[in-house]
């Protein structure tokens, strides 16, 4: 939550939720600044390293993807295939992952004891999911095209007084045949046997307050000419990752959304 200007407001999903959860929270937490003492937890520095890498990943993907196809355009499914390639997607991403998770106070090299206190978050870990995640994902990537990565947004929540606002941050936003999906990275520990991933997680995204507030911008924005693009909205991706000591599971739920949110 930050103040626009003296008479305005900017609220986030992170603000909204809080306040909905615990009106007291909200208020220390992002009014009056108050924070715990000690080092962040580790799951958010995961995440936030996970988030990270899968940014340089989609960049350097696409980038070579294009630079290729300009002129060696025959060359590229073999390129995307290579174990080269594998290596160096891997490498930038891991290399990505860390700037986040150093930053929050963490070794690249866990000790024995932070082995123990949670054996599904580390660095290498991380490094083992995007190699395979990109094996999961190059094909799916490739039906693709990147409209924008990590694009802060700031839309009015009021047509009339534009007081309040809503802020954010989008993942992707891609371009597919169908049109137009906004793509949220999602990370859990939520494992389940039978499905990959616990229901709680698998049903949280439908309702959403952040996917719901997250899409009503893209509607917003599109409307108003600030996203570069004739294709329809299609709706959003949750791109989910399983964060596990010996598991690897990466699922895609579609949430289908239409224009009728923004009136």
């Amino acid at each position: 939550m930050l103040l626009r200007n003296e008479n305005e407001l900017v609220l986030d999903n992170s603000t909204i939720s809080c306040f909905r959860d615990c009106r007291r929270r909200a208020l220390y937490r992002y009014v009056k600044d108050w924070t715990k003492d000690g080092p962040e937890p580790a799951s958010l520095a995961f995440g936030r390293g996970w988030h990270n890498g899968l940014d340089a990943l989609y960049k350097l993907y696409y980038t070579t993807r294009d630079e290729t196809n300009k002129l060696f355009k025959a060359e590229w499914p073999k390129i995307k295939a290579s174990d080269a390639f594998l290596e160096t997607i891997a490498d930038t991403a891991y290399k990505a992952f860390l700037e986040e998770w150093t930053d929050a106070g963490y070794p690249e090299t866990p000790s024995f004891e932070d082995l123990a206190a949670d054996p599904r978050r580390t660095p290498i870990r991380a490094k083992n999911m995007f190699i395979q995640y990109y094996l999961d994902m190059m094909h799916i990537m490739d039906g693709w095209s990147l409209i924008a990565s990590e694009a802060p947004f700031i839309v009015p929540l009021d047509d009339t007084e534009t007081k309040y606002w809503y802020g954010g941050r989008t993942d992707k936003i891609i371009a597919s045949e169908e049109g137009l999906w906004l793509v949220e990275h999602k990370t859990s520990s939520l494992y389940s046997k039978s499905s990959g991933f616990q229901s709680a997680f698998s049903d949280s995204f439908s309702p959403n307050s952040q996917i719901e507030g997250y899409m009503f911008a893209l509607h917003w924005l599109k409307a108003r000419g600030e996203i570069k693009s004739d294709l329809p909205i299609v709706g959003v991706i949750v791109d989910a990752a399983l964060v596990h000591k010996t598991q690897f599971y990466f699922k895609r739920i579609p949430i289908y959304y239409d224009e009728r949110l923004v009136t």
